[in-house]
Formats: structure tokens, sequence, C-alpha cells
């Protein structure tokens, strides 16, 4: 009995003592958990940080001959037209048949002026069509290229939205307020990077995939809608001005002419008559000898 009595002893004992070192253990976990983020997160941010930026380096360090150009095409054309109205339809008509749509127009008594957004893979194919609007006086095309800038911002942007992730995750296991504090700090500046990226990555996408052309189409010189044509005194002045300048070179001309050919001929003329008729008199002192 003594023998049972002092097992059972035994027993209880050894349970009180694993249930005492459970409950510390469990204690010095919970309390290790709780001090992890002082230590841990920022060091854990800070390694992201770094391991996302040379993602980001990798990505944009790639071999850019295997990946898609991305280039943005600009054209401009300027022509003259019989009527505003027809033109205005016309190009109206134009940017459907290419699939595009006006970004802006402004129209004045003679002049028209069309930006429109057409689709960059039938750019030179709407080029060309606007030959049908009328005379075409200058036409213009620039193409820039922008590959390495829009893989750039695209792997910079993957960076930036990983980096996102990990810090949600950061913050939804923190325990502490002041690294709650720091996390969504960080988060809020990252997201507003990450906000910036997109936007920047849309318009860039949007004149990658539109390209625009611009038509500046006007009446003939001194026309207007109706056909009527005004009088143009600025030309009429200008010929009046050249007209008078063209009466003062020849009359100008005239003088020096006058000059150099009339002198010598007035002087050959004095000398003949002094000669003839003058103090030597040839034919006066021939002609009286005749007479007596």
């Amino acid at each position: 009995m003594k023998k049972v009595r002092g097992f059972s002893l035994l027993c209880a004992g050894g349970l009180l003592f694993c249930a005492a070192f459970l409950g510390c253990a469990k204690k010095s976990a919970t309390v290790a958990l709780s001090q992890m983020p002082k230590a841990a997160f920022r060091e854990m941010a800070v390694a992201d940080e770094a391991e996302v930026a040379d993602f980001s380096n990798a990505e944009s360090g790639g071999v850019l001959p295997e990946r898609e150009r991305k280039l943005i095409k600009n054209g401009y054309v300027s022509i003259e037209v019989e009527s505003l109205r027809v033109a205005r339809e016309t190009a109206e008509n134009w940017v459907k048949a290419f699939g595009g749509f006006i970004k802006d127009s402004d129209e004045y008594a003679s002049h028209l002026s069309i930006t429109a957004r057409i689709p960059a893979a039938r750019f030179d194919e709407a080029m060309k069509a606007t030959g049908d609007f009328g005379k075409t006086l200058s036409r213009n095309i620039s193409t820039n290229d922008v590959t390495e800038q829009f893989y750039d911002l695209e792997s910079r942007l993957a960076a930036k939205e990983i980096m996102v992730d990990r810090l949600n995750s950061y913050l939804s296991s923190a325990k502490d307020i002041k690294d709650m504090i720091e996390i969504e700090t960080k988060l809020n500046e990252v997201t507003s990077d990450l906000d910036s990226m997109r936007s920047r990555m849309k318009r860039l996408s949007g004149d990658i995939d539109f390209s625009t052309i611009s038509i500046s189409a006007a009446l003939p010189v001194n026309r207007t809608e109706d056909g009527f044509t005004l009088p143009d005194a600025k030309t009429k002045m200008r010929e009046f001005t050249r007209n008078v300048l063209e009466f003062f070179v020849s009359l100008a001309f005239f003088v020096l002419y006058a000059v150099v050919f009339g002198i010598p001929i007035i002087l050959i003329i004095a000398l003949a008559f002094w000669l003839l008729f003058g103090k030597i008199g040839i034919i006066r002192r021939l002609y009286a000898k005749l007479k007596n």
C-alpha cells in the first residue's frame, strides 16, 4: 500500500512539473513573438526592399532586342481645302474608318484644326489617306523609341507591387503599435509611388497604342466658306509699292544712260559745229571761196 501511494505521489509530481514547464515555455514563446517585430520587421523590410530593387534591376537589365519595341508615332499634315464643312465631315469619317477618335478640334473663319488619335498599327495607312482631304501643303512624321523606358517602368511597377504585398503581410503580423505605425508609413509611401507609376504606365501605353495625327486645314487665301473672294488690300498695296520703286529705278537708269551716252554725243556735235561753222569754219571758208 505504501509503495502504491509513493508511486502515485511521484506521478503527480511529474505531471505538475511538466505542466509548469509547458506553461513557462508557452509564456516565453508568447513574449518572444510579441517582441519579434521590434527587431525583425525593420530588418525584414530593408531586406525585402533590397531584394525588390535587385529584381527591378535584373528586369530592366534584360536584353531589349528580344522584346517588342515600343514606339510613339506623331504626324502633322497641312492641307488647303475648298470647304471647311466638307473637310470636317471628311475628317470625322476618316477617324471612324481607322478606329480612332478626335481628341481636339478648333474651327475658325478660314481655318480648321483637328487632333486625332489613331491605332498605331494603322498610322501609316491613316497618314496616307489624309491626301484625300485636299491639296497637301506639308507633311511631317516623327517617331520616339520608348522601349527601354517602357520595360524599365514595367519592372519597377512589378517590384513595387511585390513590396506592397509584403508590407501588408508584415502589417497583419505586427503586434507592437510602433511597428504598425512604421509599417503603415512605409506602406503609404510605396502605395503612393505605385499609383504614380501606374498613371505613368497608363499614359505611356496610351501613347504607344494610339498615335497622334494633327491636321491643319485652311481655305485658299482671301476665300470664305461661301466661296466669296475678299479684296486683298495688302497685295494691292504691295503691287503699288513695287510699281513706284520700279518707276524710280527706271528713271535712275534713264539718267545714267543719258549721262553715259548723251554727254559724249553732245561733245562730238559741239566739236563738229566748231570745226565746220565756228572759228575754224571750214565750210564757211569753203563757201566764201566758191562765192568769190
